[in-house]
Parts: C-alpha cells; sequence; structure tokens
C-alpha cells in the first residue's frame, strides 16, 4: 500500500457494495469493494454515492470519484484494448522506439476507426486494414481502400 494514507481505510475488510473513506484538507482516500477493492484517492471530489446503471440495465450506488474515472477511462481502455491486438512491441526494443511503435500503431488504430466512421458499410477488420496498409506502403498489390485516390 502507499505511505501516509489511513490505516483504517486501506486495511477494512469491504462486502460487495461497502466503502470505507476519509476526507481531510480537500483530499478524500476511498476504499470501495465491487468485484475487488478499488483504493481510490481525490483532491478533487467530495464522497457521494450515485446510481449507475450497468450493461444489463440494473442500478447500483458506487461512489461518484469512481462513476467519475470510469467515464472518462472507457475511451481510453477500449482504445489500449484495440491496439493491444496486433502490437508490434518486442522486448528487445529500446523505449524511444517503444513509444514510436505505440503512437504508431495508435495512428493505425484511429484510421481504420474513422474509415468505419465514413463508410459504415465498409466491414473490413482491423487486421485486414493493417496488412493492406504495409501493402501500400511497400507498393504491393493491395486493396481498393487505401489505394484510391482522395476525393475532391
Amino acid at each position: 500500500m502507499r505511505k501516509n494514507l489511513p490505516k483504517d481505510v486501506t486495511n477494512a475488510k469491504l462486502k460487495r457494495g461497502e466503502l470505507s473513506a476519509k476526507s481531510c484538507n480537500d483530499i478524500t482516500v476511498c476504499k470501495w469493494k465491487d468485484k475487488r477493492d478499488v483504493l481510490v484517492i481525490s483532491n478533487k471530489h467530495q464522497l457521494q454515492l450515485v446510481n449507475v446503471r450497468n450493461r444489463n440495465g440494473k442500478v447500483s450506488l458506487k461512489p461518484n470519484i469512481v462513476a467519475d474515472y470510469n467515464l472518462g477511462m472507457s475511451g481510453i481502455d477500449r482504445g489500449d484494448q484495440m491496439v493491444s491486438y496486433y502490437s508490434c512491441l518486442r522486448k528487445t526494443l529500446r523505449w524511444h522506439k517503444k513509444l514510436a511503435l505505440h503512437i504508431f500503431e495508435v495512428y493505425l488504430q484511429n484510421a481504420h476507426r474513422l474509415l468505419r466512421l465514413k463508410d459504415r458499410a465498409s466491414k473490413i477488420r482491423l487486421l485486414k486494414f493493417r496488412e493492406d496498409f504495409v501493402k501500400y506502403l511497400t507498393g504491393l498489390n493491395c486493396g481498393p481502400q487505401l489505394c484510391e485516390a482522395p476525393g475532391p
């Protein structure tokens, strides 16, 4: 655990849906149990419970700190998940090369998503899109999606 956190909050044994929290000087430390323990620290939030719907439409109470985090992170987590499917990163690469490759993979994933948004009828999969892009870069025979000249 982290230093200087209230031990009664961090060591609390909770059942699902229960929480333990303390606030001091506009800093809130909250431990909440969902499937697992969730420990959050915020200098933005005062602790409140909010109603949240899950995927099945069931309403449950959740600390506002966790609800706000989930709202902000859902798109980022999904993007990271999509990038990780066909990652080029290897342990032998130095950090700056890994960073450059990761940025490039994010660009490819975003380009694929933009293509799907622009042309709703396009059902091209991410792997096929990546393969076509490599063929386009190498000058090999490629599909019509990537080789067409842009319109006016």
